[in-house]
């Protein structure tokens, strides 16, 4: 679970310009409007380039914007690859499916692989309902999609995307 620490100005991996703390580890938790639960948003790289955003908590309209403001800077960075853990997502709305829907284009755009690890099965009906399942790469772990994006699999069996079941 992600931990509540605040973002500080140090510089990221590699130099990157956006922010991290000296672990190499920023979490953004900010103030949601009353009654909405916190986003728990955690920034974490499995290797120098290659950046692992995790997400808990609801994912709506009110919390959507604090995920932008961590995701858009890394899209734009020299990141090779970017992971979104959604596992602990409780909920996807519209503005959170909108938001992934736009950053996969984007990422696509700059040749940036960009995949999803998800274990809650209504993120899955969500994605499934947005048409993201079709386009976005979805994981039951953070280990198999970075194996998928580097290729490199040493057990010989190949890693493939999770079935994702369609919308009721």
């Amino acid at each position: 679970m992600p931990t509540d620490v605040p973002i500080t100005n140090h510089l990221g991996p590699a130099g990157t310009d956006f922010p991290a703390d000296v672990a190499g580890v920023s979490t953004d938790r900010r103030a949601t409007p009353a009654g909405s639960p916190p986003l728990l948003l955690r920034m974490s790289y499995a290797a120098p380039q290659v950046a692992v955003l995790s997400v808990a908590g609801d994912l709506d309209l009110a919390t959507t914007p604090q995920l932008e403001r961590l995701l858009w800077p890394r899209l734009n960075s020299t990141v090779s690859a970017l992971v979104l853990d959604l596992g602990e997502v409780t909920f996807l709305g519209l503005t959170g499916l909108e938001l992934l829907a736009n950053a996969h284009t984007y990422a696509a755009h700059r040749g940036i692989p960009l995949c999803a690890v998800n274990r809650n099965h209504a993120v899955d009906r969500a994605l499934a309902a947005g048409g993201l399942t079709t386009v976005l790469p979805c994981f039951g772990t953070v280990t198999d999609a970075l194996t998928h994006m580097r290729g490199d699999d040493t057990t010989g069996r190949e890693h493939t995307p999770r079935p994702v079941p369609a919308p009721r």
